[in-house]
């Protein structure tokens, strides 16, 4: 048995979410039968410099994107994102998603 991984680049919408969910679905289309898709760390906004701009809280929209490309494809889904840190700065935060729970969400600690 064999493990199918993807590890999707994209060319990444400068701070535009919902265009970046949509390239990544588009390109998903075509690969339907991985057991582990691997997205760009902050893939949903870019290194933007205005990362407050840009933080979220967990499960709003990008995380919910990440949990709905599981279901939606049966693989475990893994992305980072820029989650909201009502103590201070944002955190680089990566989360994989299986089809029906989170299996960990993991702060970038530098």
């Amino acid at each position: 048995m064999f493990l199918k991984v993807l590890a999707l680049q994209t060319e990444i919408a400068w701070e535009d979410k919902q265009e970046n969910f949509l390239r990544i679905q588009k390109q998903l289309h075509s690969f339907m039968d991985e057991d582990l898709v691997l997205l760009p760390e902050t893939f949903a906004t870019g290194f933007t410099m205005n990362p407050k701009k840009m933080e979220e809280f967990p499960m709003q929209e990008t995380e919910t994107f990440l949990q709905n490309l599981s279901s939606q494809t049966g693989a475990l889904v893994g992305g980072g994102w820029i989650e909201k840190n009502t103590n201070g700065n944002p955190f680089n935060t990566l989360s994989f998603f299986s089809p029906n729970e989170i299996i960990c969400r993991y702060r970038k600690i530098h």
